[in-house]
């Protein structure tokens, strides 16, 4: 209530945007252009960020394993659960989660089914997608987490109720990881539908144990060479860097 700002939240990122006349938030001064889409219009297109797409507002998060070994219930339960951007005018869209080994069950294999299941349903209805892949879950039951070539490259912390993430610190596995963003700005970023991308949150949940091979410093780098990836991949596409650890060796 009062000054006509609104809040644009990605990961721990919250920008504060001042609405114009369209009742519209301005792309933020950070990555803002002084240019808007020809012809733009509360009808034909909103001003864009750098000339990327810009939709700001409120998203549905549904809920739910990604990396389950059910992965039709999980897809189900999502295309249950986003039906609820029916019910408010007000939401854009929905932010949703695949698990990396769904929609790359194999190294270069890629299924883009999930994806687009979801994708054009809300496009039909007007709606955009913030895009999340992601390398870590939380409990037992992870078997989609990885291709299956990196099968042997999830580490699970020693606790009873572990967490298990692809060990994305070593740079072979990063490669894979980068090389899937790749696949996907060459298939989406184009998709006027297709919001923004999420990649893997910058803490690695090790709950107090250290894999071979990581260190802070390490996982800092790899994480750096995912966001300029993801950012050269998806010209025309937000990318949100999901910091929440690490945040003065990733800044």
């Amino acid at each position: 209530v009062g000054s006509p700002i609104a809040p644009v939240i990605a990961g721990s990122l919250i920008v504060a945007a001042p609405v114009n006349a369209q009742g519209v938030p301005n792309p933020p001064t950070l990555c803002a252009a002084e240019e808007t889409r020809a012809g733009d219009s509360p009808e034909e297109g909103l001003p864009t960020a750098g000339g990327k797409k810009w939709n700001p507002g409120h998203y549905l998060k549904p809920q739910g394993n990604h990396a389950q070994s059910d992965t039709e219930s999980y897809l189900s339960s999502i295309s249950s659960q986003i039906t609820k951007v029916e019910d408010s005018p007000e939401i854009k869209g929905a932010t949703i989660a695949y698990a990396w080994g769904v929609v790359e069950p194999s190294l270069g294999n890629y299924n883009w089914e999930p994806i687009y299941r979801h994708l054009d349903y809300l496009s039909a209805r007007g709606k955009k997608l913030i895009l999340s892949i992601n390398v870590k879950c939380f409990g037992t039951d992870c078997k989609n987490l990885a291709p299956s070539n990196l099968s042997g490259e999830v580490f699970v912390t020693p606790r009873e109720a572990p967490t298990q993430i692809v060990e994305i610190w070593e740079g072979a596995n990063m490669d894979a990881y980068i090389a899937l963003w790749q696949a996907l700005g060459e298939e989406f970023d184009d998709n006027p539908a297709l919001e923004m991308v999420l990649g893997a949150e910058s803490t690695p949940s090790l709950q107090g144990s250290t894999p071979t091979g990581y260190t802070k410093g390490a996982y800092a780098e790899q994480l750096k060479r995912m966001y300029s990836a993801q950012a050269e991949s998806f010209p025309s596409t937000n990318v949100a860097a999901n910091i929440n650890f690490l945040g003065q060796e990733v800044s």
